[in-house]
Formats: C-alpha cells, sequence, structure tokens
C-alpha cells in the first residue's frame, strides 16, 4: 500500500499499530476489521448453534474413530489385501478427521469458548480476519472501490465463518482471529483503543506504518443515485419500508453523492441491526444492470 490523503494512518507507537505488528504475518497480509452491532440475543444463537455443531463433529469424529478400531471393515476383502486396504482407511480417515478438528473445533473451543468466557457478549463486537490472498493483487490505489469493497465484504461474511455448518463445504470459509481480538479487548479496557478505529477497514502495513482503507465510505463514490434505487427496491421486496424512511432522514438521496459521516454511518447501521439485517450484506448484493 502506498499510503494517500484519504487513507487513515496509524502511529508506530498507537496501541491499535503494535496489536497489529504482532500478529501479521511474514507477507505482511495485514488485516480486515469490522464491527458486528446485531443483537447480544444473536449472538447468543449463533454461539449455541456452533457449540452444537462442533460437539456433533467432536462426537461424529470419536464414532468412527471407534468403528474403525473395533470393527473389521475389511472382513469381506482377500487376506493379501487386507493390510493395505486397512492402512490405506486409518490414513483417510486420520486426515480428513484432522483437517475438520484443527480448521473448526480447535479454532472454537480454544479461541471463541475461551473469548466468550473472557468478555462475555457485547453489543457491538470486534470481527478481525487476515486479508484473504486475492485482496494481496488487489489494485493499489486507496480509493475505495466497488470491487475491492464487495471483496472486503464477502471476506467476513459471517455465513462463511468456519464455525458456520453452511461454511463446511465452502472453499473461502475463514476463520476469527481470536488471539488479536483478545488484545484489542484488552487495550480498549486500558481507553489505549477506540471502537470507532475497527469500523469496516482493510489495514495493511508499508514500511512501518499501519495504513487503512475506511470501506464504510463506499456509499459516497459514483453511481450513487444508481445503487439508492437499488438499495430501496431491495427493503421494498423485504418488506422493510420503515429501513428506507429511516435511511432517507439520515441521507439526502436527493444530491448527486449520499454523503457518508462516521456518525450516519454507526446510526443506521445499528437502525439496520435492530431489525436483524446486515447494513453492508444489503449493499453487497446489489447488483447494476
Amino acid at each position: 500500500m502506498n499510503p494517500t490523503a484519504d487513507a487513515r494512518h496509524l502511529p508506530g507507537d498507537s496501541a491499535l499499530a503494535q496489536v497489529f505488528a504482532k500478529h501479521d504475518s511474514k507477507i505482511r497480509s495485514g488485516f480486515i476489521t469490522r464491527l458486528d452491532r446485531t443483537s447480544i440475543l444473536r449472538k447468543k444463537l449463533i454461539f449455541v448453534r456452533s457449540l452444537v455443531y462442533n460437539v456433533v463433529i467432536l462426537v461424529g469424529s470419536a464414532a468412527l474413530v471407534a468403528v474403525f478400531v473395533f470393527h473389521d471393515l475389511a472382513s469381506n476383502v482377500p487376506e493379501s489385501l487386507r493390510l493395505t486396504l486397512s492402512i490405506t482407511q486409518g490414513i483417510l480417515l486420520l486426515w480428513a478427521i484432522s483437517v475438520l478438528l484443527f480448521t473448526t473445533s480447535t479454532p472454537f473451543f480454544l479461541g471463541e469458548c475461551r473469548l466468550r468466557l473472557k468478555y462475555g457478549f457485547r453489543s457491538t463486537e470486534i470481527i478481525i480476519r487476515r486479508s484473504p490472498s486475492e485482496s494481496l493483487s488487489a489494485p493499489a490505489s486507496h480509493e475505495p472501490s466497488e470491487l475491492r469493497w464487495r471483496a472486503s465484504l464477502r471476506a467476513v461474511d459471517p455465513t462463511l465463518l468456519y464455525s458456520n455448518p453452511a461454511s463446511i463445504l465452502a472453499s473461502d470459509f475463514w476463520v476469527m482471529e481470536h488471539a488479536i481480538i483478545m488484545d484489542v479487548y484488552a487495550d480498549m479496557e486500558k481507553n489505549k483503543i477506540n471502537e470507532e478505529d475497527l469500523e469496516f477497514t482493510a489495514w495493511r502495513e508499508c514500511d512501518g506504518v499501519w495504513t487503512g482503507l475506511e470501506l464504510w465510505r463506499l456509499h459516497s463514490v459514483a453511481s450513487d443515485q444508481q445503487e439508492v434505487a437499488l438499495f430501496k427496491a431491495f427493503l421494498t421486496s423485504k418488506g422493510k419500508r420503515e429501513l428506507i424512511s429511516a435511511w432517507e432522514r439520515l441521507f439526502d438521496s436527493e444530491k448527486t453523492a449520499v454523503t457518508q459521516t462516521p456518525e450516519n454511518y454507526k446510526s443506521i447501521v445499528k437502525r439496520f441491526s435492530q431489525e436483524g439485517i446486515d447494513y453492508e450484506a444489503v449493499w453487497s448484493q446489489l447488483q447494476r444492470p
């Protein structure tokens, strides 16, 4: 990333920059941050569902191992091939279970559960993940582009989170960086990091400076009127006309560009969350002709 006037920059001695530097990879992939303002009840329900999902994985894995150990699955195979078949089955079973446990159950029990035990459930929670490899080849410009915004939004799509059963067949499932989140929460309790610093932003380090692309500002760029029309049509199709009214009270959609301020953004995201809708997810579904 090459710093620009429109990008956010963190001083090297800032708490957030130090947390990022502590956990960044050798290839300096950076991070994507978001704030989750959905209701605490919804967060609890998602956690319980994930807990049940991971318990089923553990029980199912144990049952498969028990069947393999205590039952001769190769009893009808000629003696000369039985040992080879048993070894092959064992290797495949061990590989499949290991992949499932290390990508799902291990981060859930050692990450998510530890996070919940220490910090519980909050009305506003932090989402942090490492930037996916495809984002590293994105255009170098710091101007938030629709392409970059959509790619980053998918990168933190909750339906693709590792603890969601729907992500098990997804090739681009992702894992939350629980260790980083716990460090950030610890610094927030000491008033070293502000919650607002973690709005929807892509962070990268370059020459010792952490630079953030504020992706939430995308709504103020080209073709706003067309996006506004699609945005309203989408909400109307979902029977959420009251959200259109709330949005119009905050944004002057008659202008050639939608003015996006931190205060307006936070207010409208919270209003949508109260209705169980992810504001950014709605925009990501808008398709231009």
